[in-house]
């Protein structure tokens, strides 16, 4: 695989520099990543697989938080995101066919960039909303190159089912694409899949009020490029394929049960069904024989703790979590 010799240098201070750079897929795409490196010893790595919708430049103040406790941290821009998608028109599609697979390889090129530069430090990885559902695909297969390697993943904002849209979407999926092709916008997916979302917090401010508490953070998602908007009617296939594929029992009993998982939620995320679905998915992984597997809800707390009021706590939770591994 090769890696880009262009790197950009954003940011180096007494604590930190952060680095943007990019990977060469095997299709030839680009895949842009940033990473912070602390200047001091680094004891271990947190890869990072952000959500739908997002980026991972939002992860700014937590892998500073990192960086000062000696984790450097990784995160790549999905296809269809950020950087990588490269203009906000072209946000929300990332291929025609098999989308879900290429998205999930690309993160596993980004854990053996990381492994390329720094080849004896312990790596964790924390996946955030769709971010946590990539990396439950990843734990399903034990092999060394693809989570045998992990020190353990950190799991999110995550669910455990699509409800109406995992009984009705693939019929859905398919009329959508039809009449809009495969990187056609669909609102009615789109609202199919989020406008549920914001009922429960009603009298609403704005149509992003379940991921935070927090005005700032809701007003800073609304006002980037980057974040929101309507995907495409392939990629809401592509990601309910993952969703069932990771929450299917007959994949769970194949999970690598001796990577450690800790399972975080905010109480009043709707995504994980206000802890049902998250507790749902605790119990799987326990049935399926995981020896090491915690899970912590953050009350009062929407679906982005690492950017709501309070999220200090979260970040020390996860600190603490990793601390403890390394050890082990």
């Amino acid at each position: 695989m090769k890696t880009a010799s262009h790197i950009v240098l954003l940011y180096e201070g007494s604590d930190m520099s952060k680095v943007l750079n990019y990977f060469i897929t095997d299709d030839k795409l680009k895949i842009y990543y940033h990473k912070w490196i602390p200047e001091k010893e680094i004891k271990g790595i947190l890869l990072i697989a952000h959500g739908m919708a997002e980026h991972s430049e939002r992860y700014d103040d937590f892998a500073e938080f990192l960086n000062k406790n000696s984790f450097a941290a990784f995160a790549n821009d999905h296809r269809g995101h950020g950087k990588t998608a490269g203009s906000p028109d072209k946000v929300g599609f990332v291929s025609s066919e098999n989308g879900w697979e290429i998205i999930v390889n690309d993160f596993l090129k980004m854990k053996q960039v990381a492994k390329n530069q720094y080849p004896v430090i312990p790596l964790f990885a924390l996946g955030h909303s769709m971010g946590t559902f990539i990396l439950r695909d990843i734990a399903l297969n034990n092999d060394e190159h693809i989570s045998g390697d992990l020190k353990g993943i950190i799991l999110s904002g995550t669910g455990c089912g699509l409800g109406l849209m995992g009984q009705i979407g693939k019929l859905i999926f398919k009329l959508e694409i039809s009449k809009k092709g495969a990187d056609g916008k669909s609102k009615l997916l789109h609202d199919m899949s989020f406008g549920k979302y914001n009922k429960s917090f009603k009298p609403n401010r704005t149509e992003y009020d379940w991921l935070s508490t927090n005005n700032e953070n809701v007003d800073k998602y609304i006002e980037d490029p980057y974040c929101g908007g309507v995907f495409s009617a392939s990629f809401f296939r592509d990601l309910a394929y993952g969703i069932e594929k990771v929450n299917s029992f007959k994949n769970i009993k194949n999970v690598n049960k001796n990577l450690p998982i800790l399972l975080i939620s905010g109480e009043k995320d709707p995504v994980g069904n206000f802890t049902k679905g998250v507790r749902r998915v605790y119990k799987d992984y326990l049935r399926a024989g995981v020896s090491d597997i915690q899970m912590k809800f953050y009350e009062g707390f929407r679906h982005e703790i690492l950017n709501e009021t309070g999220k200090e706590k979260v970040y020390e939770d996860i600190l603490d979590w990793m601390q403890n591994r390394l050890i082990r």
